[in-house]
């Protein structure tokens, strides 16, 4: 990303040729700026040279580059054990002073800990949801669903009720949102979630501070295992 005015002032010419873009750049506070256009412009960092494209947009800010074209001119460099990361964990005891010697496979992962990887977790607590009762409730009628996708729909709810994620409501409620069923595209399972958007306008959300990634990565200078999860 580059401002029109850098790109003026280095190609000294005060009215570019842009390509259109059709991208949309998300900004780090969730705001969405729309490039002027697209242009390359070649670009060398000692003896390296690239050709880069630069989104053009109407800004003051200096020029940002990813990660890859960082890495691409040398300006970063990357140190890792790609097959050793690929192929074993260390297992280090709850004493930071000792360090178990010992390596684990995956396989062996999975063998001690297949308990964790079968079940759903879930966190301690109730969840409680305020609503703004001058809202007025809304019931959506139960929207159709292909007769090809009935049976694999009823297997999905009869399993999630099993798993308790969902419960069976027999009784009058003031608010029903539709149920919305897609087909993942990688396996061709179903996915049944709702449509909360009625129900959106009625909750009445707290407000606190999100920490931010510098908050974070200080708190992460020692470790060395990171996972993620799915939610």
């Amino acid at each position: 990303m580059i401002s029109d005015s850098l790109i003026c002032k280095l190609l000294q010419d005060g009215n570019p040729v842009l390509t259109k873009s059709s991208s949309r750049l998300r900004m780090y506070d969730g705001s969405v700026m729309r490039p002027m256009g697209v242009i390359n412009i070649k670009c060398q960092v000692g003896q390296t040279k690239k050709l880069l494209q630069f989104q053009v947009v109407n800004t003051s800010k200096e020029p940002l580059i990813s990660a890859e074209t960082s890495l691409a001119l040398n300006l970063v460099s990357l140190n890792r054990n790609e097959a050793k990361i690929d192929r074993e964990i260390h297992n280090i005891g709850t004493n930071r002073q000792e360090v178990s010697e010992s390596l684990l496979t995956k396989r062996e992962i999975m063998k001690r800990y297949g308990d964790v990887f079968d079940t759903l977790g879930c966190l301690p607590g109730e969840l409680h949801f305020q609503i703004n009762k001058d809202v007025p409730p809304v019931q959506h009628v139960p929207r159709k669903i292909p007769i090809a996708m009935k049976e694999q729909v009823t297997k999905k709810i009869e399993g999630l009720i099993e798993k308790k994620i969902v419960a069976k409501v027999n009784e009058p409620t003031d608010w029903i949102s539709s149920m919305v069923v897609v087909k993942k595209h990688d396996n061709n399972k179903l996915r049944i979630c709702i449509d909360p958007r009625d129900l959106n306008k009625a909750l009445e959300i707290p407000h606190y501070q999100q920490p931010t990634i510098e908050d974070i990565l200080p708190k992460l200078s020692k470790a060395n295992i990171f996972f993620s999860i799915g939610c």
